[in-house]
């Protein structure tokens, strides 16, 4: 809609606005404070953008404050009423600072209603038009966000992404990742047609298998040397199989799934939908000790699965996991010495899931600046967004038949994992 032109006015030298501003919105909230004691003009843009400028031009829209910092705070309030300053730039009576009188009284003043009870004035002075504008362009073109309510204060800021190569927006891979000495569709006795289970249940989903055969390869093509020579280095199948893991869902994305998980529920069925488009990462709970110790010694009262995980390419946590393992196992293999055995405790602590688990805390502790210890996670019974994590319940990935807590087939379930740990055979401890 064109705004009615009105005839430019010489604005005189005005006096501090002794009264604030009103604001409302659809919802009914009244607002706070528009314009303070030492700001003499309120400049309100049809593009829905309002800039505190001293002697410029007056139009009604979305409300901009302006805090002692000059940091501009935008909100998606739509209603300024000025008192005696409108008048004066625009030529028109006084307007009131009732957001009742100013819909019943001034609308044939300005010439203009919106039709939601917001009268809008408009008024134009000169070239700082073309001012107003270049100010409006420079706050789009920053990505500026709306605030639901307007506030004289500056809002707090939220937390800043830890990695700028994870957009929000972007959906998660639709890859299943998993690896084996061999492409058999029955790698076990116990896992026969697990793999094509994960196919029929996500049909919508690519499957990848990578094997003893074609492991290095992938990862010489895809990672540079401190990475590489590790990889390529590790005769302990075991060490390598994680490494794996952990490469994969930092460059790929998509799902991990070890050869002995079975999937009950699809991959899309994982996230709630409340939580679509917040997450970035989707772990699980293996073990609850309910506040104790995990292991002896451990910090950590959760231990947390890395047998099933989905994540997006570039994840910030998964790439400390890999910076982390990598150089745990440089430490860990000059200890040994020729023909020394790597154990179940080096196993679990160097790439397995203490190692795992200790890295997430850690990036839940940057992410809220609070210390994690796996406390809070104690019997969860919902899945919980933390930071950008989604944590889910100890039985969406961690459930047991003998644990007795759901029966089979229940949809809480998201995949049943067997612990078969042949991997223990030759790791003593």
């Amino acid at each position: 809609m064109v705004a009615p032109r009105l005839t430019p006015a010489p604005i005189p030298a005005l006096a501090p606005i002794e009264s604030s501003g009103v604001i409302s919105d659809d919802s009914g909230v009244s607002g706070s404070k528009v314009v303070d004691a030492n700001t003499s003009l309120v400049i309100v843009l049809c593009a829905d953008i309002v800039v505190v400028v001293d002697d410029l031009a007056v139009v009604a829209g979305v409300v901009v404050d302006v805090d002692s910092s000059l940091n501009i705070v935008p909100t998606t309030v739509y209603l300024v009423a000025l008192r005696s300053h409108v008048a004066q730039v625009s030529g028109l009576d006084e307007v009131s600072l009732s957001t009742s009188e100013t819909t019943r009284s001034h609308e044939d003043n300005t010439g203009f209603h919106n039709g939601r009870g917001y009268e809008l004035v408009w008024a134009w002075k000169y070239s700082y038009v073309l001012l107003a504008a270049v100010v409006i362009f420079i706050l789009l073109a920053g990505n500026y966000a709306y605030n639901d309510r307007i506030s004289s204060n500056a809002l707090p800021q939220e937390p800043l992404p830890t990695s700028s190569d994870i957009p929000k927006q972007e959906p998660f891979p639709h890859k299943i990742w998993q690896s084996w000495k061999d492409d058999s569709e029955n790698p076990t006795d116990r896992t026969v047609g697990f793999p094509h289970q994960w196919r029929v249940v996500n049909p919508d989903w690519r499957y990848e298998r990578i094997t003893d055969a074609n492991n290095d390869a992938y990862v010489l093509d895809r990672f540079d040397t401190n990475i590489s020579d590790v990889f390529t280095s590790l005769q302990d199948p075991i060490l390598k199989a994680d490494f794996l893991r952990y490469l994969i869902l930092l460059r790929e994305g998509g799902v991990w799934a070890d050869i002995d998980v079975y999937p009950h529920q699809p991959v899309s069925k994982w996230i709630p939908k409340q939580y679509k488009g917040s997450v970035n990462l989707v772990i699980g709970i293996e073990n609850d000790h309910h506040k104790q110790p995990i292991w002896p010694g451990s910090p950590y009262s959760v231990q947390l699965c890395q047998y099933s995980v989905l994540a997006k390419p570039n994840h910030p946590a998964i790439k400390t996991v890999v910076d982390q393992v990598a150089q745990g196992l440089k430490t860990l293999l000059a200890s040994k010495q020729p023909g020394e055995a790597v154990s179940f405790e080096d196993v679990m602590a160097t790439t397995g899931p203490f190692a795992f688990t200790k890295v997430l805390m850690d990036y839940f502790k940057e992410m809220t600046g609070v210390e994690h210890t796996g406390d809070e996670l104690d019997r969860l019974a919902e899945p919980r967004l933390i930071g950008d994590v989604l944590v889910l319940p100890k039985d969406s990935f961690g459930w047991l038949p003998h644990e007795k807590t759901h029966e089979k087939g229940d949809p809480s379930i998201f995949v049943e994992h067997l612990f078969i740990g042949s991997w223990r055979d030759g790791h003593p401890g």
